[in-house]
């Protein structure tokens, strides 16, 4: 059940993580910009790479 969700999380952030893999120089440049909430765009990429693609090597889906 666990394993199911993790995919289904998984297929909806492979765009967004295939984007931030290649494009991680670019989205370096970025780094310096930040949210009207006070988050750096970069720390946001960074959360969403952590929470959903950095559990899935682990299961070597």
């Amino acid at each position: 059940m666990e394993r199911e969700f993790i995919k289904t999380e998984y297929c909806k952030n492979k765009v967004l993580g295939e984007m931030v893999f290649k494009n991680r120089e670019k989205l370096n440049v970025l780094n310096g910009l930040v949210h009207s909430c006070g988050h750096s765009i970069w720390k946001a990429m960074d959360e969403t790479i952590r929470t959903h693609l950095m559990p899935l090597r682990k299961l070597r889906l």
